[in-house]
């Protein structure tokens, strides 16, 4: 078979006969894939929206505690603050008691750290909902991870 000279287009030798009914049309798959979505969106729609304001609702719960709990656990601090030092210069106090003194206070550090980080993410989190921004809400998953692994290495096992 010869092939023809480079300066020439190739042509094709076959005709085509291929109509509509012969295949499927992608526009046709996205449209039936799009309506299929919608259907699925507006029969779930009662739960999407409850989700949400349960969110919305839970975020505003964190962040009363947050608050409500950095206002306790600081007035425990500052009642440490002033306990520690007087005990700890009594000669008579045992090392055990010394340390829980100490140990007592850093918990108090951490909980008031991590109750001022939830407020604001809690914040963060309900605006995130409130105006449907997928962002803020992602960004926020992270510094809640760090919050929990810093509760948790603070609450006592469970053994």
């Amino acid at each position: 078979m010869a092939h023809p000279p480079a300066s020439q287009p190739l042509r094709a030798s076959v005709t085509s006969s291929v109509t509509a009914k012969d295949y499927v049309r992608f526009s046709d798959k996205l449209t039936n894939t799009l309506e299929q979505v919608n259907k699925t969106i507006q029969e779930n729609k009662e739960i999407i929206d409850t989700i949400q304001e349960l969110g919305i609702e839970l975020s505003r719960a964190v962040a009363s505690l947050s608050v409500m709990a950095v206002k306790y656990v600081k007035i425990v601090d500052s009642v440490l603050d002033t306990v520690v030092p007087i005990v700890t210069s009594l000669p008579i106090t045992p090392k055990k008691t010394v340390d829980f003194l100490n140990d007592v206070r850093k918990i108090a550090d951490t909980v008031v750290a991590s109750c001022e980080k939830s407020q604001r993410i809690a914040d963060d989190v309900e605006n995130g909902l409130t105006t449907g921004n997928i962002d803020k809400l992602k960004s926020q998953s992270g510094e809640l991870k760090t919050i929990v692994a810093a509760v948790r290495n603070i609450l006592p096992d469970k053994n």
